[in-house]
């Protein structure tokens, strides 16, 4: 388990490796509280006040920067295993199916023998 989570954080912005459903899911869910805890730290803990984003560009920034380019390099590896092309990430652009199709990447069968 631990040399799965050290390959994982040692390849985070690989697009070329493939990933099955729950190393898709489980870095999803672990992308998303990376960017929900500081975002709930600044309003319930430190009360709005100078901590985490002193203003809302520096959290864009952060969301940018940080959140996004995870998110595309852990879809593509997921669409390697499932085999479809790499241009399939652009849905992930479209408001409201882009959760359809993250869906379907969690759900769909791994096409990679082993």
């Amino acid at each position: 388990m631990i040399k799965c989570i050290k390959h994982r954080i040692m390849n985070i912005f690989s697009f070329k490796e493939s990933v099955g459903r729950l190393d898709y899911t489980l870095t999803m869910i672990t992308l998303s509280l990376i960017l929900i805890i500081p975002i709930l730290l600044q309003v319930y803990v430190f009360e709005n006040s100078l901590s985490f984003f002193n203003t809302l560009m520096e959290f864009y920034v952060y969301y940018v920067a940080l959140y996004i380019p995870l998110v595309f390099a852990n879809a593509s590896r997921r669409l390697n295993d499932i085999k479809m092309d790499f241009l399939w990430m652009l849905v992930l652009f479209i408001p409201g199916i882009n959760l359809i199709f993250k869906l379907y990447l969690i759900f769909a069968p791994s096409k990679n023998k082993q």
